[in-house]
């Protein structure tokens, strides 16, 4: 289990306890992660990466979504709460 760093960061196998969305980001991007269950506390595993820094596959509240690398550079982790 990771707890530091961002969810673009994690390795194929890799779980870890999302801690907040960047708030740097803009507003639209941020309610489309929560939307598709990227929330605080949240446990994420990473099942599968595309090459060459392509979409990868995590799976969340048990069901799998896929998310580019640019957009899972703004999911940072953290400790369970």
């Amino acid at each position: 289990m990771v707890t530091t760093g961002t969810l673009a960061q994690l390795r194929s196998g890799d779980r870890g306890h999302i801690g907040l969305i960047d708030p740097s980001i803009p507003e639209m991007l941020r309610l489309r992660l929560r939307h598709l269950g990227f929330r605080p506390g949240t446990v994420v595993e990473v099942i599968r990466r595309a090459p060459f820094g392509g979409p990868s596959v995590y799976r969340l509240c048990d069901y799998d979504i896929c998310l580019r690398r640019e957009h899972a550079r703004h999911v940072l982790l953290g400790e369970p709460a």
